[in-house]
């Protein structure tokens, strides 16, 4: 799930972030089943510093009717919205049949690790954001230290395969396979640039 705010105010965004940028969740930690609906609540505000109000920028509900989902044959990414007077609230999100959660956990072995972390799965290439060191609030540091992830459950099908990007900081990119199982798990070692980790993703 991926959450998208664009600025609709006619004066210019009053707010940091850039125009149609997305927020980097830290959640969910579980897989959510849909079982009827799945309700959305939105409340983002300005942050306007110690001494202000926080402004409201966006609030409202956005529901996922749990029925007509289920009745679909493919996994397909889908989009929701909702709309206020300074912004438009994006919700991107996939249901996945046959899903397991997907636990996984990064270790740095050898030296230090600066960039992005992301799954995504074979039929749903939309990536998930685990780990950015420009927002996260510690960076793995010296070897055999864990990274710290956003979050560290996704949902993944039993007749998919999870995929694992690692894109440091300096343009070096490595990418991870697993087939999930229902029961267990497995690790790999991956090298991107000069950083060697050990990629960990269980049930």
């Amino acid at each position: 799930m991926d959450i998208g705010v664009l600025d609709t105010s006619s004066t210019g965004s009053p707010w940091d972030k850039q125009q149609d940028d997305s927020l980097i969740l830290t959640g969910p930690k579980r897989g959510l089943a849909l079982m009827d609906g799945i309700y959305f609540e939105v409340n983002l505000r300005i942050n306007r510093g110690r001494w202000h109000k926080d402004e409201q920028l966006s609030e409202g509900l956005l529901t996922l009717d749990g029925r007509a989902v289920r009745l679909q044959d493919k996994m397909v990414v889908e989009r929701d919205s909702l709309d206020t007077r300074l912004s438009k609230v994006v919700v991107t999100y996939a249901v996945v049949r046959h899903a397991i959660e997907a636990t996984i956990a990064v270790d740095v072995l050898q030296g230090r690790f600066s960039g992005s972390i992301a799954a995504c799965t074979t039929s749903i290439r939309n990536s998930i954001v685990l780990h950015d060191s420009k927002v996260a609030e510690r960076m793995a540091g010296n070897a055999n230290s864990a990274i710290q992830l956003l979050r560290h459950v996704v949902a993944v099908s039993l007749k998919e395969k999870l995929i694992v990007t690692i894109a440091a900081r300096n343009g070096d990119k490595s990418t991870i396979k697993f087939t999930p199982r229902a029961c267990g798990g497995d690790e790999k070692e991956v090298t991107c640039g000069s950083v060697k980790m050990l990629v960990k993703g269980g049930k």
